[in-house]
């Protein structure tokens, strides 16, 4: 959808894959009917690449006073990368501007494409950005087509035909995402399907590995290559460590798509050679340097990121957008800390910090394709999300007016400590001083934050810490019955949104701790004891307070176990929510002599 501002009368969508590549046929009939944005209709995109062409395309303006329809030209095609980060991209897009639309104007838009990718697959969206009175899908292919109806029930009918199905649908509304939610191809209404003769997840695994078997591997500088990086290596696991580091930090990350090097990887002794890679040309570095030194690896398939994740029981390549690296652990000697899991140990050599004992937090937990060509398989990647998150610590004095003077210091863990360190990259030191200021701004709320500082803590997971000498005057408040509420860190859904929600939601799994030490003033006071638990399938929330020799110790721990919640257990997540929520709103008390 391009606006709210228009209502798609009717929109039709012909797919026929029965003659091997894909023709996609689409024709909407588009209703500009409100004052929203009317531009973003202006402006029609059509993307194509190496393997995505353009058959035909037409669109007219219908003015709503009837006269002549306007035909409009396209310009192009127009060099496209798909992200700001891309080297190369084979991506290129053809663009129609319209003339200026007004309210009742009807846009008549057709298009034809074929696709032919190496792996034949796709999906499309049933919702839109924009309400659909009419919708109708007709889908046909071979012997080997298989589809997947998502999150449509109640909204479209299903018929099956000789060579496929029709979906259809009326007053369908728009698509409008909720807060946390999942990615538009996994949680929202879609139709998935593939007519590729693989049809199971081993197929696939050995699809992948058939279509990367001709790369140029063990070459004798590359050979040379892993046996000097590792001479000082005591074990197979200092070994996989050490190339690892190589992989990840020497190698310059550029991302390439190419017509088939969306696939398929560059061989390891070029990308050694040009000092560049994207994920799968490092991951393809990292085995063959693996393999020289004796130690077995295959590349995986992955979603990378936290709003999208792959079907089990659908097997295909949507939504798999990343390459990692998947090592037999025995053979590695993994650690019980390493992430492993169905005895591979999974290592993502994009990632510059931390080291293979660390896998980012987007990929943890989710469904990896371990590819060879007759043991491949479809694995859950271990999640730990007690190597992720925060911990703010905040430890000073109360005088005897209540106000507190005392250092906070901020401990980001794994992908946030990743993030802070792209940060550093690309902004400039004052910016970088302002985000650490505003952060402990959040900390002492109309305080002051005097003097900040930051440092990167070395060791085997990304870790950052950022400090800040603070005071707020005032923290403590009530003469009789003194009182005060120490801001912590809050991780949680607020509980509103999750009632009769229906719809799954993502969160960041990790720990989220924060302590405060306040030395309270010696005039006899001493602070209540609190100590609450709530503990269930989706995480833990735990809050104390104790006085320790005058010491008031408010310490909370919130911990999400995992990503992704499912409806069936929302209402373990708003229990942990109100914990979180019903503590952010109490005072903590102090109880001060009888």
């Amino acid at each position: 959808g391009q606006a709210s501002a228009a209502t798609i009368v009717q929109r039709t969508l012909d797919l026929d894959a029965t003659a091997g590549p894909l023709v996609e046929h689409r024709h909407m009939t588009v209703l500009i009917t409100e004052n929203g944005d009317l531009d973003s209709w202006g402006l029609i995109p059509i993307y194509l690449n190496d393997h995505v062409t353009l058959d035909r395309w037409a669109i007219s303006v219908h003015p709503a006073g009837g006269g002549k329809p306007v035909e409009v030209r396209k310009r192009g095609p127009i060099e496209h990368s798909a992200t700001s980060w891309e080297r190369y991209s084979s991506g290129r897009v053809l663009v129609a501007d319209l003339p200026p639309l007004s309210i009742g104007d009807r846009i008549e838009y057709s298009v034809t494409r074929t696709f032919d990718p190496l792996y034949k697959d796709d999906w499309h969206p049933i919702l839109r950005s924009d309400p659909q009175e009419s919708l109708r899908i007709t889908l046909n292919g071979g012997e080997h087509l298989r589809w997947n109806l998502r999150h449509a029930d109640g909204l479209v009918t299903v018929t099956e035909t000789d060579n496929g199905i029709v979906i259809e649908g009326s007053n369908l509304p728009a698509r409008s995402a909720p807060d946390f939610a999942a990615a538009s191809y996994t949680g929202a209404p879609s139709l998935w399907f593939s007519w590729d003769s693989a049809t199971t997840w081993r197929q696939v695994a050995a699809w992948y590995a058939d279509a990367t078997a001709n790369l140029e591997r063990s070459s004798e500088s590359v050979r040379t290559l892993a046996h000097t990086l590792t001479e000082d290596a005591e074990s197979n696991r200092a070994k996989v460590l050490a190339l690892t580091s190589y992989a990840a930090s020497a190698i310059r990350y550029e991302a390439v798509e190419i017509g088939p090097g969306g696939w398929i990887p560059t061989s390891a002794r070029e990308v050694v050679e040009r000092g560049w890679g994207d994920c799968k040309d490092k991951s393809e570095l990292l085995r063959d340097l693996l393999e020289a030194v004796g130690i077995p690896a295959r590349l995986v398939l992955i979603h990378l990121g936290r709003h999208g994740d792959t079907d089990p029981n659908f097997p295909a390549t949507i939504g798999f957008n990343h390459c990692i690296l998947a090592v037999d652990a025995e053979e590695a000697g993994a650690e019980d800390a390493d992430p492993v899991s169905d005895g591979w140990w999974f290592i993502d050599p994009t990632m510059d910090r931390g080291t293979a004992a660390w896998l980012h937090a987007d990929v943890q937990g989710q469904w990896g394709l371990v590819s060879d060509t007759e043991n491949g398989a479809l694995v859950r990647l271990p999640a730990r999300p007690e190597r992720e998150g925060r911990w703010l610590t905040v430890e000073g004095s109360a005088d005897e007016n209540g106000d507190f003077t005392g250092i906070g210091r901020l401990v980001l863990s794994g992908d946030r400590a990743v993030a802070f360190v792209r940060s550093l990259d690309r902004e400039p030191p004052d910016r970088i001083e302002e985000y650490v200021r505003t952060s402990f701004q959040s900390v002492v709320p109309g305080g002051e934050v005097g003097q900040v500082g930051w440092t990167e803590i070395e060791g085997e997971l990304p870790r950052f810490q950022l400090e800040a000498h603070v005071r707020q005057t005032g923290m403590v408040t009530g003469a009789s019955t003194p009182r005060l509420r120490p801001s912590l860190l809050s991780s949680l859904p607020n509980p509103r949104t999750l009632e009769e929600r229906e719809e799954a939601v993502v969160l960041r799994p990790g720990v989220h701790r924060t302590q405060w030490r306040i030395q309270l003033p010696d005039v006899g006071c001493v602070a209540r004891p609190v100590d609450e638990t709530v503990r269930n399938g989706v995480g833990r929330f735990e809050q104390t307070v104790t006085d320790d020799a005058g010491v008031m110790v408010v310490d909370r721990t919130v911990m999400i176990y995992r990503r992704l919640v499912g409806v069936e257990s929302l209402e373990h997540l708003r229990e942990l929510a109100v914990a979180e929520s019903r503590a952010d709103r109490r005072s903590l008390r102090l109880t001060c002599g009888e």
